[in-house]
C-alpha cells in the first residue's frame, strides 16, 4: 500500500495532528525502503519535531510560491488543518503545485471547511479519510465523492508497529520524582476555550481532577499544543506537584505505557494512547454534540464529576 508514494514527495502541514501524520508516513516510508527523497514543510514549529528524523523546513505563505518554482517532487501529501489557524497555508500548496497531490483527514468533522480559502474550494486529487463512517460524512457535507479513499491514520499505524518503549515503569517514575506506590492519571484536554464559550471546558475539569488527586493519585497534564497556558497556570496556581509533560520531555510511547490511565475529551492523542494504554476516560462536556470517537475507541465515558471519580478509582486498582 506504501508504494503509491514511490519518487520524490513533499509533505505539508500545518497543524499538529496533520504533522504526526505526515511524519509518521515519511518515517514508515523509510522503514519499508519505499525509494524517493521526501521533504517536509510547515508554517509552524512543534517540539514533538524532535520525535521523528525528518527535517522539517518552517516557510511563510509569502514564500509559498518561489518554494514550490524551485521544488520538482512526484508527489505532495498534506494535512488538512482547520483554515483559522493554518490561514491555508496547506491549500496555498494544492493550488498551485503540479504533481499529483493527496490530502489527509485525520479525524471526522469539518470536512468542507477544511479544503475552503477565500471562499473557494480547493480539492487534491485523492482526499484520505479514516473509515466509512468518515466517508459518509464526507460526502454528506459536500466533497466529491471520486475523490475519496480510505487510508489508515500513520501515526496509529507508526505507533502500533515501529515505536517502542525506552523507559521502565521506576525510571519513568523516577524522572518525574513520583514516589513508587502512586498512581498516576494523565489528563490530555482539547482546547475548548478556544473555539466555544462553554461553562464545562478544560479549565473546569482540570479543577474536578485537582479536588480529586488530592491524596489518591498523582496528576500530569499533556497539553494540547494550540493551548494557551496562562488559563492552566492560573487554575494550578502554586501547586508544584502537578507536572506537565512537554513533547521534549519522553517519546508518547514512554508517557502512554506507564500512566495508569489517561483522560481526554475527543482529541487524536486518545486514539494515539490507545494503541498502548487501555485504560481511557472520555470526559463528554456536551452530550448534544455527536460521538465520532465512540466507533473507533473502547473508553469509558463520564458526564460528571461523580462519574469521573468512579473510573479513575477503577482504572487504577
Amino acid at each position: 500500500m506504501w508504494e503509491i508514494f514511490s519518487g520524490n514527495g513533499l509533505f505539508v502541514f500545518s497543524d499538529p495532528a496533520g504533522a504526526k501524520a505526515c511524519l509518521a508516513l515519511d518515517e514508515i516510508l523509510n522503514k519499508e525502503n519505499i525509494f524517493g527523497e521526501r521533504r517536509s514543510v510547515s508554517n509552524k514549529h512543534y517540539s514533538f519535531y524532535q520525535q521523528f528524523n525528518s527535517k522539517v523546513e518552517i516557510i511563510e505563505k509569502k514564500d509559498i510560491q518561489q518554494f514550490i518554482n524551485q521544488t520538482n517532487v512526484n508527489w505532495v501529501f498534506t494535512g488538512t488543518s482547520h483554515p483559522d489557524s493554518s490561514g491555508g497555508f496547506e491549500l496555498l500548496f494544492l493550488k498551485n503545485v503540479k504533481s499529483k497531490t493527496y490530502s489527509f483527514i485525520d479525524h471526522w468533522t469539518n470536512f468542507k471547511l477544511r479544503f475552503t480559502h477565500n471562499n473557494d474550494l480547493i480539492y487534491p486529487d485523492i482526499i484520505f479519510v479514516l473509515d466509512d463512517m468518515a466517508r459518509e460524512l464526507a460526502i454528506a457535507d459536500g466533497l466529491p465523492a471520486e475523490k475519496i479513499a480510505l487510508f489508515q491514520n500513520p501515526y496509529l499505524f507508526y505507533l502500533r508497529e515501529y515505536a517502542k518503549p525506552t523507559l521502565s515503569r521506576a525510571a519513568f517514575y523516577k524522572k518525574l520524582n513520583i514516589p513508587a506506590n502512586k498512581k498516576i492519571v494523565l489528563y490530555a484536554p482539547d482546547p475548548l476555550s478556544l473555539r466555544q464559550v462553554n461553562f464545562v471546558n478544560e479549565h473546569t475539569i482540570l479543577e474536578e481532577l485537582l479536588d480529586l488527586s488530592e491524596n489518591n493519585f498523582t496528576l500530569l497534564l499533556k497539553l494540547h499544543p494550540l493551548q494557551p497556558l496562562e488559563r492552566v497556570k492560573k487554575v494550578l496556581n502554586t501547586n508544584s506537584e502537578i507536572k506537565i509533560i512537554r513533547d521534549d520531555d519522553f517519546l508518547p510511547v514512554d508517557v502512554f505505557k506507564n500512566v495508569d490511565c489517561i483522560i481526554g475529551f475527543y482529541s487524536n492523542y486518545l486514539l494515539e494512547a490507545s494503541t498502548v494504554n487501555k485504560n481511557i476516560i472520555r470526559y463528554q462536556v456536551n452530550s448534544d454534540q455527536p460521538d465520532y470517537l465512540n466507533h473507533t475507541l473502547k473508553s469509558v465515558l463520564v458526564k460528571n464529576k461523580s462519574e469521573l471519580e468512579l473510573a479513575i478509582k477503577k482504572c487504577c486498582e
